[in-house]
C-alpha cells in the first residue's frame, strides 16, 4: 500500500482511490487497523490490499451485493466453490463490525449485501477496550 502525495490513498497503484481526501492520520489508522485484522507480514499483504479497497468502496456507497463483492476482490469459483481469499478478507471485517451482511430473499433467490457500519465497530472497539481495563485491574 502506499501513500501518494496528494493525501490519497490507493491500493497497489490502482487507479481505484480507497479514502479521498483523508489526513495523512486517518490513513495511518487504517494501515494500523488492516495490520491488526490481518497480521503485518508478507502473507497477507493481499488481503490488507483488498480489505482496503473493499472498504473504500463502501465508503462510497451504501452496499454492495455479492457478486460485486467478489467481482471487487477479484475471487473466482474454482470447483464450484469461492476461493478462499474471498472468506479470508471478508470474514475479519464482519467479525469486527465493520461489515455486516443483509439476505433477503426474492422469489427462490436470495440476495446478500454487504454494509459498512462504522457504528457498530466503534461499540464493539469500546467494548473491546472496558473488558481490557476491567481485567487489568
Amino acid at each position: 500500500m502506499t501513500v501518494e502525495e496528494t493525501n490519497v490513498y490507493v491500493v497497489s497503484g490502482q487507479s481505484d482511490t480507497i479514502l479521498k481526501k483523508q489526513t495523512p492520520r486517518m490513513m495511518t489508522s487504517l494501515k494500523t487497523l488492516l495490520e491488526w485484522l490481518y497480521g503485518s507480514g508478507g502473507r497477507s499483504e493481499r488481503l490488507r490490499e483488498s480489505s482496503a479497497l473493499l472498504l473504500g468502496k463502501l465508503s462510497t456507497q451504501s452496499s454492495l451485493e455479492y457478486k460485486a463483492v467478489v467481482t471487487l476482490l477479484g475471487s473466482w469459483k474454482r470447483n464450484g466453490k469461492i476461493k478462499k481469499s474471498f472468506y479470508a478478507t471478508v470474514n475479519p471485517l464482519k467479525a469486527v463490525g465493520l461489515l455486516k451482511v443483509v439476505k433477503t430473499r426474492q422469489g427462490k433467490e436470495w440476495r446478500t449485501e454487504y454494509m459498512l457500519t462504522p457504528e457498530r465497530f466503534e461499540g464493539f472497539m469500546m467494548a473491546q477496550v472496558k473488558d481490557v481495563v476491567r481485567s487489568l485491574k
